[in-house]
């Protein structure tokens, strides 16, 4: 009866190691995903992005382009924002551009008003 209390705490402690091993995985799933250190990652990297980007843009297009990337948009009920990620391309006149493929070339643009 004693051999069976010692394993019945053995098996407690045990099993009470794998609960908190259990709970700090969930945590770190939890935190480095794509609500969390993620979009963290992805909304301090926009303005830089944005930044060599439209150099680029004004290198190779002669300052007719620009590009932002807006990591939040407003709700659909107008309170508060949502995370999102949205990388408008606008012309010289404020004309948005969507780029049809996969690479931006001039020859395969569409302005939209």
């Amino acid at each position: 009866m004693e051999a069976a209390r010692t394993r019945l705490g053995q098996v407690a402690a045990e099993l009470g190691a794998a609960r908190t091993e259990q709970e700090d995985y969930t945590y770190l799933a939890k935190v480095f995903g794509p609500d969390e250190i993620q979009l963290c990652e992805i909304q301090a990297a926009g303005p830089q992005v944005s930044t060599l980007v439209n150099a680029l843009l004004e290198g190779c297009f002669d300052n007719k382009f620009e590009i932002r990337f807006r990591t939040q948009r407003p709700k659909s009920d107008g309170k508060g924002m949502v995370d999102d990620f949205d990388d408008p391309v606008q012309d010289d006149e404020g004309a948005q551009v969507l780029f049809l493929g996969s690479t931006p070339n001039p020859g395969h643009c569409a302005a939209v008003d």
